[in-house]
């Protein structure tokens, strides 16, 4: 399956902007939406050209560098495209993995996330995943409340799955990872905690895992990286996880 294949079947209509500051980065990246077939209709350096190109061109999704200057940066254009143009996907690409940065560029729920340096795989299943989750288009998902309790000790903690990174069964508890690099253990099955979010966000890569779809970064033959976690990829479940990517086998 090529690049143009997937873009051009499933996202042949969409408008993707990019905002980098690093010249060389976005001009690879660019290269990357346009051997893809997709429709690159602005790429700028700054978050006040980004507004502009923003309200300009109306993009169906929008890379973003996290850092674009001292005062101005990837987040804040994040927040403003999420207030201005609620449509838009949002992808962060960013160098950046510490918990602070992950906490702040959450608040505006991206649909994923990119950490350099990443090949042009990386970023088509990234925009894939992005466009699934931003439309999913009556599935099963869309019948889930994205947000929800779950019991940790004397406590109950409202949890966005937006938010988790993955889930590992820990005998008779789940690990839940956040974004924010919290972790929790909650008592449950991993089947029952599973049941309880979006069917098309999360998939079982291993017996004991399960990874959010939309924050897969890359996939080899035994591991998954999410964000910059690194989960065990499970033969049994490996063709499944390249199917729903749409990655060809």
């Amino acid at each position: 399956m090529s690049f143009c294949y997937v873009c051009t079947q499933m996202f042949e209509d969409k408008k993707i902007g990019l905002v980098e500051d690093d010249p060389q980065i976005r001009e690879t990246v660019a290269g990357f939406v346009n051997s893809f077939g997709c429709q690159l209709v602005f790429q700028c350096d700054s978050f006040d050209s980004g507004v502009l190109k923003v309200n300009e061109t109306k993009p169906d999704l929008a890379l973003l560098d996290i850092r674009l200057g001292a005062d101005k940066t990837g987040i804040m254009l994040g927040s403003y495209i999420r207030k201005h143009l609620p449509s838009a996907a949002i992808i962060f690409i960013t160098s950046l993995t510490d918990s602070e940065t992950l906490a702040m560029a959450s608040i505006n729920e991206p649909e994923g996330y990119l950490v350099k340096p990443f090949e042009a795989e990386d970023l088509r299943v990234a925009i894939q995943l992005a466009f699934l989750k931003k439309n999913p288009a009556g599935n099963a998902s869309s019948a889930k409340s994205q947000e929800f309790f779950v019991k940790n000790g004397h406590q109950h903690e409202k949890l966005n799955a937006n938010d988790i990174v993955f889930l590992q069964a820990e005998g008779n508890y789940v690990k839940i990872k956040l974004l924010s690099g919290k972790s929790l253990l909650i008592r449950s099955s991993l089947k029952d905690f599973t049941e309880q979010l979006p069917a098309k966000q999360f998939m079982q890569i291993h017996k004991s895992w399960v990874v959010n779809l939309s924050l897969i970064k890359s996939v080899s033959a035994s591991q998954v990286i999410a964000v910059s976690e690194t989960l065990p990829l499970s033969p049994a479940f490996r063709n499944e996880l390249l199917n729903e990517l749409g990655i060809s086998l």
